[in-house]
């Protein structure tokens, strides 16, 4: 009676199951399959109870477990591709990531990235910004401190040029000419300051203006320029 009721029962069995497993798998992708061993179980076994219930057999399914999920050998190797794919990508983000996190350290330090998101929101004050870039270390210290220095520079520079300018102004207003000429001659001797070599073409009233070129010169004096550069 028990063997009869066996042979009945398990092709049933085995049927309800391949139902349960089609229509369970026809749900994930190969990816999601390889990951979700025990969810697929459980719903193989949802649907087989379901099914029995429906037929009043009195069958309680105890169990259901996945233990290996295989992909199609038909796409082996363009699964193999995918995978190998998906684990390069997987380790350019993770080298990229780690890269920006080191960048971020060495420019600005180790809120580097917590402070360029608060400078990021809208409506910030200049006092504001200033106290959030107050807190960066790192290069981003020595860019700012070399800024300022140039700042103080170019602004000492202009105060001294106002003030040459101011001095000389009484002079100028007598004579222009004067003052033009001799700003022009303390510019020159600066320029030719650092000239090695020096040329110049006098012109002379009433005549065409001459250019004589030395083709002899002696060439040593460039040999020695040379090897003492």
């Amino acid at each position: 009676m028990l063997e009869a009721a066996a042979d009945t029962l398990n092709p049933l069995i085995k049927s309800l199951a391949s139902n349960a497993i089609v229509r369970t798998m026809v749900k994930y992708t190969i990816d999601e399959a390889i990951k979700s061993e025990v969810k697929i179980a459980g719903d193989v076994k949802r649907i087989m109870q379901d099914k029995l219930d429906q037929v009043q057999c009195g069958i309680k399914i105890g169990d259901v477990r996945a233990s290996r999920i295989v992909w199609p050998r038909q796409v082996d190797e363009a699964f193999q591709a995918s995978s190998n794919a998906r684990q390069e990508s997987d380790r350019i983000r993770i080298d990229a990531s780690s890269y920006k996190e080191m960048l971020l350290t060495n420019t600005g330090g180790s809120r580097a990235e917590d402070i360029l998101e608060q400078l990021k929101q809208p409506g910030l004050t200049q006092d504001q910004q200033e106290e959030l870039v107050v807190q960066l270390s790192g290069q981003v210290q020595t860019e700012i401190s070399e800024a300022r220095l140039y700042r103080t520079k170019v602004v000492e520079d202009a105060k001294a040029s106002a003030e040459y300018l101011q001095k000389i102004l009484p002079e100028y207003r007598k004579n222009p000419e004067l003052v033009l000429q001799k700003i022009y001659q303390d510019a020159i001797e600066q320029v030719l300051a650092g000239a090695d070599e020096k040329i110049f073409m006098q012109t002379r009233e009433g005549l065409p203006d001459e250019i004589r070129l030395l083709l002899n010169r002696d060439p040593n004096i460039n040999k020695g320029k040379a090897e003492q550069k």
